[in-house]
C-alpha cells in the first residue's frame, strides 16, 4: 500500500483527449448534406459545451500535423488518425507506469447521441451493421 501518496495514486478517471471525430459515414448520418463541409455550427451542435463547444483546437492541431484538409472525407480520415494517436498516448502512458499506477478509465466508451467528442466508439456503432445491411440490400 502506498502510504505516502494514497491508495489511488496514479489512478485517473474520466480522462480522454476530448474531440474524437467519427468516420465520415457517421458524419454523413448526423449532418445534413449541405452542412458537411466546411466545418460550421452544425458540427458545433454535436460538440460539447464550454471549452468543448467546437473543434477549433483539435482542427488547428490536425492542420499543423497533417496539413489543411480540403473535404469532409479528408478531414474525417485525418481526424481518425489524430484521435488514434491521442488515445494511444494516453493508454501507453498508463502501460509505461502500470506497476506504480493503479488504473485509467477512458471517458467515454460511446456517446448517447451522435457526437464529435468524448468517445472510443461513435454513437452509430450499434446501428452500423443495420445501416450497412440496408444499403447493401438497396
Amino acid at each position: 500500500m502506498d502510504t505516502k501518496n494514497g491508495g489511488a495514486f496514479g489512478f485517473i478517471t474520466e480522462t480522454g483527449p476530448g474531440p474524437s471525430v467519427p468516420p465520415v459515414e457517421s458524419i454523413r448520418a448526423m449532418l445534413p448534406e449541405d452542412k458537411l463541409w466546411p466545418i460550421n455550427s452544425a458540427w458545433d451542435y454535436h460538440a460539447g459545451g464550454g471549452p468543448f463547444r467546437d473543434l477549433h483546437v483539435f482542427t488547428e492541431a490536425l492542420n499543423a500535423r497533417y496539413g489543411k484538409p480540403q473535404s469532409v472525407e479528408e478531414y474525417a480520415c485525418k481526424a481518425q488518425v489524430l484521435a488514434y494517436e491521442s488515445h494511444r498516448a494516453m493508454f501507453e502512458a498508463f502501460g509505461r507506469n502500470k506497476y506504480i499506477s493503479t488504473g485509467v478509465i477512458q471517458w467515454m466508451l460511446n456517446n448517447a447521441w451522435p457526437s464529435m467528442i468524448w468517445h472510443l466508439y461513435d454513437w452509430y456503432l450499434a446501428a452500423r451493421r443495420q445501416l450497412l445491411r440496408r444499403e447493401e440490400s438497396e
